[in-house]
């Protein structure tokens, strides 16, 4: 595999091609599984039915890191109780820290921009 790549694409198609134990690092924001619309038209993710397809892709990204190596997944505080379950119980996944940041909505107003909390 080519060093240096970032990878966009379908990450359970993708995942299947990459070679176990060759990525050191995974920064991901794994799809919920609750066919939640996102962004600002409110487009759903094809497959996002299931809570599992984003627990299978973390398990996924296991398979792929080189030992000693990293993973940042970014996820909605509502879903973190089954996903650090999952982690805990189902892969060898170690949780060091959790990095938590208030999340500021900008929207605009006339002529200026004034963020919302």
């Amino acid at each position: 595999m080519e060093n240096n790549v970032i990878i966009r694409g379908d990450c359970m198609e993708v995942l299947k091609t990459v070679p176990d134990e060759s990525v050191h690092l995974v920064v991901t924001d794994p799809p919920y599984g609750d066919n939640t619309g996102y962004g600002r038209n409110n487009r759903t993710i094809k497959g996002n039915s299931s809570p599992l397809i984003g627990l299978n892709a973390i398990q996924e990204c296991y398979r792929t890191l080189k030992r000693n190596s990293t993973a940042y997944m970014f996820l909605d505080i509502k879903h973190l109780p089954i996903i650090r379950l999952f982690i805990e119980q189902y892969t060898p996944f170690s949780i060091r820290d959790l990095v938590v940041w208030k999340k500021v909505i900008w929207a605009w107003a006339g002529d200026s921009v004034n963020a919302m909390n």
